[in-house]
């Protein structure tokens, strides 16, 4: 297998030990990557912000529930389980639910005996059970064959767009790699629909330009027609499509680990350049020239460490834009093909 897959492992902890265990070897021995509280010590309000780059990083997300509603966030009246489970949603996380299927009957030690704490609970495990599909399980036996089939069925019907690829060293050529291969990150960028982008222009008529797209071939096609357009040193013109599909809002981990953000693109036109401009509600990121030979299909690569001035401005990334000035069109007539769009680690 050239690929793995990240599962975070979510439940609550000591009543639940050996569950754990049972899902983070089936994970292992289908050689995938298990990723869990196991890995990270932390305490109090930091907990859940050590939490969130785990689960961001996963390709999915597995929930163990048995009887236990689990520790609560004072602050929030809710238990650090529910909140993980809430952010996986809210991300877009493919969910796997293991569900016990007669907590009610559970010993004591494992199961709430507080009112309150039996309601929310019970609440917790309506939300996670409602409109989804849960493996039911009875015992460790159960769990373990549960666990294979879950996994086996979200590969085959949900593959993730994201993955551990194994890759060769070559391809990153921004890094100081001494062996020949290394696992690398692959998170595709989807964005194939008018919901997930757009049109972005300044003093340009909307009727000149447009965008197809192919999301088979993981491809965007940018086209303008220049031809009508009045030529005006003193007035900014620009025109392009914004991105804001993006496989998460939070980019610090891209910059602190020097990510590459990587993309192929050709024109069939005189087109010199283009722009690619990364920018949250605040600030521009990023802006980088991109240069073009006609009818030569290039693979660009754009370090995001370079980037790491001003971490705390990647916190919330809103868009990536693909931007044309006229000044650098030979042609009035312009075609750009961009291709697989994707952030590697």
């Amino acid at each position: 297998m050239d690929y793995k897959y990240q599962f975070f492992i979510s439940s609550t902890y000591k009543d639940l030990i050996e569950e754990r265990q049972i899902v983070i070897n089936a994970i292992m021995k289908m050689g995938h990557i298990p990723a869990g509280m196991e890995l990270f010590t932390a305490t109090g309000e930091d907990q859940f912000e050590s939490i969130k780059p785990i689960i961001d990083e996963s390709d999915y997300y597995i929930l163990i529930l048995g009887g236990k509603y689990g520790s609560i966030i004072e602050k929030e009246k809710i238990s650090y389980t529910e909140k993980e489970f809430d952010y996986a949603l809210l991300t877009g996380k493919r969910i796997i639910p293991l569900v016990y299927k007669d907590p009610d009957n559970l010993d004591s030690s494992k199961r709430e005996t507080k009112p309150i704490m039996i309601n929310r609970f019970k609440k917790f495990r309506k939300k996670v059970t409602f409109d989804r599909m849960a493996y039911m399980w009875n015992n460790l036996v159960d769990l373990s064959t549960g666990v294979n089939a879950s996994i086996s069925k979200a590969e085959k019907d949900y593959p993730a767009d994201t993955c551990w690829k194994h890759i060769k060293s070559n391809n990153l050529k921004d890094f100081d790699i001494k062996s020949d291969t290394i696992f690398g990150k692959i998170e595709y960028i989807n964005a194939y629909s008018k919901e997930q982008c757009a049109p972005y222009y300044r003093g340009i008529p909307a009727t000149l330009f447009d965008f197809e797209s192919n999301e088979e071939n993981k491809s965007l096609l940018l086209k303008a027609d220049f031809t009508s357009l009045i030529q005006d040193n003193n007035n900014y013109k620009w025109a392009g499509i914004y991105i804001r599909s993006l496989p998460c809002r939070d980019w610090r981990k891209y910059i602190l680990n020097k990510s590459l953000l990587i993309f192929s693109a050709i024109t069939t036109q005189n087109v010199k350049s283009m722009w690619l401009e990364i920018k949250s509600d605040r600030v521009e990121m990023c802006k980088r020239k991109i240069e073009f030979e006609k009818n030569i299909l290039k693979e660009y690569s754009i370090d995001l460490g370079q980037y790491n001035a001003t971490i705390e401005d990647w916190k919330f990334v809103r868009e990536i834009c693909f931007v044309i000035y006229p000044e650098y069109c030979e042609n009035e007539i312009i075609n750009i093909t961009i291709n697989n769009l994707r952030i590697e680690s």
